[in-house]
């Protein structure tokens, strides 16, 4: 009889072990899902804080190419022209400058360790 007490009190403890690795597990994915998270919304703001000093530094850039030249649309064409070369030169470089940076930087948010 002692035996099955034992053996029954084995499997309660097996299920309660069970029962916390499995509540660890969605802790740790909760936490880590977290910091992703919290890693993208700080890299979307700053995207939208530079995304307004490069439209407002374009816009300058253009009004002063205009003074210089004295036409509006000069001004503004020499700005279009050096924001679709800037444009083109990230989109063939988007592998190595967005694509491989991002992607190391939420693999290794996924994979740090809880003691650093």
């Amino acid at each position: 009889m002692e035996e099955k007490n034992n053996f029954e009190n084995l499997i309660e403890d097996a299920k309660g072990y069970l029962d916390t690795r499995i509540d660890l597990a969605k802790l740790q994915t909760i936490e880590k899902t977290s910091a992703v998270a919290g890693s993208a919304a700080v890299a979307v703001l700053l995207l939208l804080f530079f995304s307004m000093v490069f439209l407002f530094s374009s816009v300058a850039l253009a009004f002063y190419i205009s003074e210089i030249t004295g036409r509006y649309t000069t001004g503004f064409l020499c700005v279009g022209g050096i924001n679709l070369l800037i444009g083109l030169i990230i989109y063939l470089a988007r592998e190595s400058w967005i694509n491989k940076p991002v992607t190391n930087l939420i693999i290794a948010q996924l994979l740090k360790k809880d003691d650093e």
